[in-house]
C-alpha cells in the first residue's frame, strides 16, 4: 500500500519504521545530552571541590607563617633587647 507523504509516494511500512527510528534516535540524542550535562556539572563540582580546598590550605599556610613570623620576630627583638642589657651593664 502506497502513501502520499510532502509529494513523495512512500509505502505505509516504510513510513511507519522511518517515524519509529527518528523517534527513536531523538530520544537517544536527549538522554546523551542530558547525560554529558550531568557528567560535566559533576566534574565541574569536583574541580570547584579541589580549588576551594587549595585555596583553604594556602590561607591556613599564610595564618600559620604570618603567627611563626610574629612569634619569631618577638624572639629577636627578646634577644636584641637582652643583648643591649648585658652591653650597658
Amino acid at each position: 500500500m502506497e502513501v502520499r507523504v510532502c509529494g513523495w509516494r512512500v509505502d505505509k511500512e516504510e513510513e511507519k519504521k522511518g517515524r519509529i527510528t527518528e523517534k527513536w534516535k531523538g530520544w537517544e540524542e536527549r538522554v546523551e545530552k542530558e547525560r554529558n550535562r550531568e557528567e560535566l556539572e559533576k566534574v565541574i563540582e569536583e574541580v570547584e571541590g579541589w580549588i576551594k580546598g587549595k585555596i583553604e590550605e594556602c590561607r591556613e599556610g599564610r595564618k600559620w607563617k604570618w603567627k611563626n613570623k610574629k612569634w619569631w620576630n618577638e624572639e629577636i627583638e627578646e634577644k636584641y633587647k637582652r643583648g643591649k642589657e648585658r652591653l650597658k651593664e
